[in-house]
């Protein structure tokens, strides 16, 4: 059935099965796997045949090596130009190198059949030549290493090869359409090869509105690897039997007659590159109207404008732009064990492939024939998109991080030196969450590389122009956010104890951004280590893949969702110290009082979600760790039209025995990804913060970031955006309204709101916040008539009265008294200038309230929805003095906790309306709407950084983006998202 229908599917490769017009689905890969293993012509099929024939034949016995430079000892550019000149100068051919034989007349050769206009072939039709070097090893002792210098060209050619039968050189030259090259140094990277890839006819087209958003075209760590990660030795298949002058038939398969003119319509060669290429522009996207961003507006919003004080900034000051993502690469070295790698060096295997060609459909839905027209549910595919992989790039966190550092320059502007030092721990300490693999290699490296242990925020903006710098290393890391490497190389038997002891030696050792890492050269996943392939990895990274259950705990999450921060303007006698002060992230801070500023693993231990302590959870049906919400198995689009109960496919995409037949590959077991019908958690990782994907989707060239997907060409941004739409519309609040007119004009209202996370809502960063608008409203000729409002917004999303005028408890503003206004915990509403908004409020030791982290001084307000199976002593009240402070912090404030449903563990607030109607009124024609709103950046949050920060680059570059954010029509229209919306009609 088409995947457009609604029916229930399993991953299935529906849309490549339409596109070649058979009747039924083909399982993922299946239709590569079939015509691979079962269709694959005459060659000798098995390694034992290559010849023994060692002695290099007279034709290129006296061939010249390159004369090239290796790729370590020159920067980047200048050695790829010098590669391109020699290639693309055919030099090779006058240097003699060895080359592949001609066979029944045809100097080209496939590399996997062609079938039904469509080309499985790991590569197009290639002819390849080989260096002195590389053959001396080739006809030597392959479980040496392969010499540096050593060069493979494969020169290649629209497939299949069967086109060329019969040509001439000069007619076969003139075909040629690109190459790829592999240069061999070891010290480059642990795979040892340079990797690269030229267009004959010059510099690719790219799909991109901005070129240098482009992956480069050679370099280390390429996703070559993906394939020859899987050679027995040194990455590379190359075989005696391929080459003109030694024994034995090449490699050969099928291939039929629809490449014929006339046959079929051109084929698809599979290559991962070709995402960047205008040829595969993706036309008629599939995707929903639930994922729409249109652009960003040309010029400011005014009403925008008009909210917050322009005149702090200077007009068409340049504005600092993040780096390219694709400079983002940090590779395994060639010696030693690995630290962390950029996630571009997991993309290749863990990215997802299409519909199209070899081993695809993996991890993908297609909607149509279309080249990436899909949703990528792949691993990195998700991964990319949510706010862990954009934390390092993230420009309301860098906006924030601002402000933090004015205000301590201003506090220490008597003594600037001491305001730098807090400055620059501060950075390191924001960092441990924010751009964790550079801050923590950088702290592991320090002391042997001689090098300042603290992450410097300026580090991000290294580039490659810098790869000289000794930090550039650890700002690329820093820019992959929170990445692929990074939470699967943390494991802990200690902190993973079920023991309620170690639970608090959890929450003062590892909370704050202090994961704990396993072994170097170890990666750590879900499943066992006998049902894992492991060789790619080896081979690729250095990495040996090994079971541990830490990756599926909760507290994996809590690292960085249990954030106990120091309040610099608060310094805290030793007779007062408590539990939240005894270890702090950072001993400079130590002096001052600490608080929980993020408590999102704490609100879920205490609720009846947690699964860490089943004896203590009285409703285990609930029972759901961190990942089994934000990392589901299965998949439904927004518009529902698309349902998969589990996804189906294999969690990496390698060449293995599946693929076309290749000489020198490692044995089955060691790279044969099984199929799993089961099991695949999805890396997406949402939550509510749309507004920061929106943001990526329209100023991607200013944050440094590709909008569509490099290994599919799928549009993940918009997939992304879908997904909030999802996520606020079934997965958040739910909504009950009742009405009833008490007279003539006096209409009580009661609404139900009850929180279906598993933690708060809203959770993490404070400023969160959620709010209810009701409407009481008249059918009328005309339309709706509003009679009565609480909560509506303006365009900009600042709340407002009935008469549209923006409360003054929106920013705070003072009081006849002086004294700053702001919208109280309500049980009952009479009034249009009164709303219900769930958030917590703080103020600082000035009595002023804050946004800033570090200046948490006093819970003024802290109505955030609870989860359901709330305790007020935390689920294990008998023991609740040894966690004191841990499960305060779970607490709601003191004006909500006086309402009862604070206290009753139902995760539900109840909110009355007294309201009265206009005389005249029309009870029959009287309906109430309520709806529940969300922003992730209030319109007062944005104020404080504007005015805190105006000077600093990042804050700068977040009024630009917001003055020039498009929200109509989107599903963030004036600044908020919908989560929840019902409307009654009154009983009377």
């Amino acid at each position: 059935m088409s995947q457009r229908t609604g029916a229930t599917h399993s991953m299935l490769g529906a849309g490549a099965a339409r596109a070649r017009g058979l009747r039924s689905p083909i399982r993922l890969g299946a239709r590569a796997l079939l015509v691979a293993g079962l269709l694959m012509a005459a060659g000798p099929a098995t390694q034992a045949a290559e010849s023994q024939h060692r002695a290099i034949p007279s034709y290129c016995a006296n061939a010249k090596s390159s004369g090239l430079p290796l790729p370590t000892s020159l920067p980047q550019d200048d050695y790829e130009s010098r590669l391109k000149a020699f290639v693309k100068d055919r030099r090779y051919v006058n240097l003699g190198w060895c080359v592949d034989k001609e066979t029944a007349g045809n100097l080209v050769r496939d590399t996997g059949p062609f079938i039904d206009g469509v080309y499985y072939g790991t590569h197009p039709a290639v002819r390849v030549y080989y260096s002195p070097e590389a053959m001396a090893w080739i006809t030597g002792n392959r479980e040496s290493p392969m010499p540096d210098g050593a060069i493979i060209v494969k020169e290649m050619f629209p497939p299949p090869a069967a086109r060329y039968e019969g040509l001439s050189e000069d007619e076969v030259v003139d075909k040629l359409s690109n190459w790829t090259v592999m240069v061999r140094d070891a010290a480059g990277a642990k795979d040892g090869w340079y990797w690269a890839e030229f267009s004959r006819s010059g510099d690719q087209a790219h799909n991109e509105p901005l070129v240098h958003l482009n992956y480069p075209d050679a370099g280390f760590g390429q996703y070559c690897v993906r394939c020859h990660a899987s050679a027995k030795h040194q990455s590379t298949f190359s075989t005696t039997r391929n080459i003109k002058g030694f024994p034995g038939e090449p490699i050969r398969y099928r291939v039929d007659d629809s490449w014929r003119e006339g046959a079929v319509a051109a084929p698809h060669v599979h290559e991962p590159k070709n995402t960047q290429r205008g040829s595969h522009r993706m036309a008629g996207h599939g995707l929903s109207e639930f994922g729409k961003a249109p652009p960003r507006l040309g010029s400011p919003n005014p009403e925008f404008i008009a909210l917050f004080s322009p005149g702090r900034f200077p007009k068409d000051a340049p504005l600092q732009l993040l780096p390219k993502e694709t400079g983002d690469r940090v590779v395994a070295p060639g010696k030693g064990k690995p630290g962390f790698v950029t996630s571009d060096q997991c993309m290749s295997c863990h990215g997802g492939l299409n519909s199209q060609g070899l081993s695809g459909p993996n991890l993908f839905i297609a909607l149509s024939p279309e080249y990436g027209d899909g949703y990528n549910l792949s691993h990195y595919g998700e991964w990319r998109w949510s706010p862990m992989g954009l934390a390092g790039r993230d420009p309301i966190f860098h906006a924030q991080l601002d402000s933090e550092i004015s205000l301590l320059e201003k506090q220490f502007s008597s003594d600037p030196e001491k305001g730098k030092t807090y400055v620059r721990h501060l950075e390191n300490l924001c960092f441990s969450c924010h751009a964790p693999m550079g801050q923590r290699q950088l702290s592991r490296d320090a002391e042997t590389l001689d090098l300042d242990p603290l992450f410097k925020r300026e580090y991000l903006f290294l580039t490659e122009d810098h790869r000289d710098d000794p930090y550039y290393k650890y700002g690329a890391l820093g820019r992959d956010g929170v990445s692929c490497a990074l939470c699967h190389s943390a494991r802990s038997d200690k902190f993973a104890s079920a023991d309620i002891g170690k639970l608090r030696a959890y929450l003062t050792e590892v909370t704050t951004g202090r994961l704990p890492r396993g072994e170097l050269g170890e990666i750590y996943g879900p499943l066992k280590e006998d049902d894992i392939a492991a060789e790619p990895m080896k081979n690729a990274l250095g990495l040996t893949p090994k079971h541990d259950p830490f990756i599926k705990s909760s507290r994996l999450c809590g690292s960085c969702h249990t954030v106990n921060l120091p309040n610099v303007d608060q310094p805290i006698p030793p007779d007062q110290r408590t539990m939240l002060d005894d270890l702090p992230n950072d001993a400079l801070f130590r002096p001052f009082k600490h608080t929980i500023e993020q408590a999102t693993y704490l609100e879920w231990l205490n609720s009846a979600y947690q699964d860490e302590y089943p004896e203590f959870n009285k409703t285990p049906q609930h029972a759901q760790s961190c990942q089994g919400c934000h990392m589901p198995e299965g998949f439904t689009s927004a518009d529902g039209k698309i349902h998969v109960q589990r996804l189906q496919g294999r969690i990496a995409s390698v060449q293995d025995h599946t693929h076309p037949e290749a000489d020198h590959l490692v044995e089955a077991d060691g790279i044969n990804v099984r199929y799993r019908e089961e099991g695949i958690s999805r890396h997406k990782f949402r939550g509510l913060n749309a507004t920061l994907l929106m943001m990526f989707e329209q100023f991607n060239g200013m944050l440094g970031v590709r909008k569509d997907d490099f290994m599919t060409g799928a549009k993940g941004l918009s997939q992304a955006l879908e997904g909030y739409v999802q996520q606020a519309r079934d997965n958040t609040v739910d909504l009950e309204v009742q009405a009833a007119f008490d007279g003539a004009n006096s209409l009580t209202v009661d609404v139900d709101v009850t929180n279906k996370a598993g933690h708060r809502f809203p959770s993490g960063v404070g400023f969160r916040r959620a709010f209810l608008e009701l409407l009481v409203v008249e059918d009328g000729v005309d339309g709706e008539r509003t009679l009565w409002s609480s909560g509506r917004t303006n365009t900009v999303g600042a709340i407002v009265d009935g008469d549209g005028n923006v409360l003054p408890t929106e920013f705070f503003d003072r009081d006849a008294d002086g004294k700053e206004q702001y919208q109280p915990h309500h049980e009952v509403i009479s009034r249009q200038d009164q709303v219900q908004i769930y958030e917590e409020l703080i103020q600082d030791t000035k009595g002023d309230f804050t946004t800033s982290f570090i200046r948490r001084h006093k819970h003024v307000k802290d109505n955030r929805l609870l989860p359901l199976g709330w305790q007020l002593r935390g689920p294990f009240p008998d023991r609740y003095a040894e966690l004191e402070y841990y499960i305060e912090a779970t607490h709601p404030g003191q004006d909500a906790i006086r309402d009862p449903d604070y206290t009753d563990g139902k995760g539900r607030d109840r909110i009355r309306y007294e309201i009265s109607l206009p005389e005249g009124t029309d009870p029959d024609k009287v309906s109430v709407r309520a709806t529940l709103f969300y922003q992730s950046i209030p319109p007062y949050w944005l104020r404080q950084r504007f005015e805190t920060a105006p000077h600093m680059p990042a804050t700068q570059r977040l009024y630009y983006i917001a003055s020039h954010l498009n929200l109509d029509g989107t599903l963030l229209e004036d600044w908020k998202l919908r989560l929840a919306s019902v409307t009654a009609k009154p009983s009377r």
